[in-house]
């Protein structure tokens, strides 16, 4: 019987000028993804150390402007691949919904949520 590979989208904090910037585990989930995709701008150090994991990557700043074409883009590329990492710029609410379950549950899609560094402080520090 053949295995049923599952897709799988990592949403990714980060900060666009700062790669050092990346989580361990942000790390090694853009390393293992088939394709990288940033509705922002990259430095060009950023960009520079992301090829070294990872050669698939494409910036598209126009997906930005309409949440629900960017979410069919991003669904529509897993007809391709198997794992894509969506880098996401801003204050990331872990319970921030970005697809519907339902849909992801029928397509045999997982969303797995990486914090970045930064985020991971803030939470930190209002849990104090």
């Amino acid at each position: 019987m053949l295995s049923q590979i599952k897709k799988k989208i990592y949403i990714i904090n980060f900060n666009p000028k700062d790669f050092f910037d990346l989580t361990l585990e942000a790390l090694e989930n853009l390393r293992k993804s088939d394709l990288i995709i940033s509705t922002r701008k990259l430095d060009k150090k950023f960009k520079s150390n992301l090829k070294k994991i990872n050669r698939m990557f494409e910036i598209n700043t126009e997906l930005s402007r309409n949440k629900i074409m960017f979410r069919k883009y991003l669904i529509s590329k897993l007809d391709v691949f198997n794992s894509i990492s969506y880098l996401y710029f801003g204050n990331l609410n872990v319970t921030e919904t970005f697809f519907d379950d339902n849909m992801l549950e029928k397509k045999g899609i997982k969303v797995e949520v990486i914090l970045g560094i930064l985020s991971i402080v803030n939470l930190l520090n209002k849990k104090n």
